[in-house]
């Protein structure tokens, strides 16, 4: 099931087709292997406080959201082979393509809500 999230603050969809990966497997296997990411779509992790990029062919956005879905910390254009920032109160983490940040204003301290895609 894919879900939308939208930032609450300004009103803004993040994007329309966010998968959830909150499986030893699917959070391990994450982006890796793909040659991008379309827009407007995305990967939820959780639990996370942390991302590798390592065997990342592309770059994306983070954004890391604590269990009521307000953001402590965003990593706009993570490259491959990076380490994020290791976040201590973050419940999950948003992968987004490059660009999703900027274009949404989004800040810390916003919270974020998901709802189920039709």
């Amino acid at each position: 099931m894919a879900f939308q999230v939208t930032d609450m603050e300004t009103g803004r969809v993040l994007v329309h087709n966010l998968k959830r990966a909150t499986t030893v497997w699917t959070r391990f296997k994450g982006l890796m292997g793909r040659n991008g990411l379309e827009q407007d779509t995305g990967l939820y992790l959780r639990p996370c406080r942390q991302i590798h990029m390592f065997f990342m062919r592309f770059p994306i956005d983070a954004v890391f959201v604590d269990r009521n879905w307000v953001v402590v910390g965003l990593e706009p254009n993570l490259k491959p082979w990076r380490l994020s920032t290791y976040y201590l109160t973050a419940e999950a983490v948003l992968e987004l393509p490059v660009g999703t940040i900027a274009r949404s204003g989004l800040e810390p301290g916003h919270r974020l809500v998901g709802e189920p895609n039709p």
